[in-house]
């Protein structure tokens, strides 16, 4: 919105709030290295494709950020994976 004083025009921002949850999902550790490295994406567990993110690991500030794929997490378990 613009102001309306001659001598004081400014442009106010208006405040967006997004507030979907960041989904994380599992996959394979060597694809998920070279969709990092070659920007090629990776398919998940559950089947979706994404582009891997640099800067994880255990620890990471995306570890705590958002929430597992559930049905990567049913995939994941359904392997006999352990964390």
């Amino acid at each position: 919105m613009y102001s309306n004083d001659a001598t004081a025009a400014t442009l106010e921002k208006p405040e967006v709030h997004n507030f979907d949850p960041v989904v994380n999902h599992y996959a394979l550790k060597w694809q998920i290295t070279e969709s990092i490295v070659m920007g090629s994406p990776v398919q998940a567990l559950c089947g979706e494709d994404f582009q891997a993110e640099g800067g994880g690991g255990e620890g990471s500030v995306s570890d705590a950020e958002g929430v597992v794929c559930p049905l990567c997490a049913d995939v994941y378990s359904s392997l006999g994976a352990s964390k």
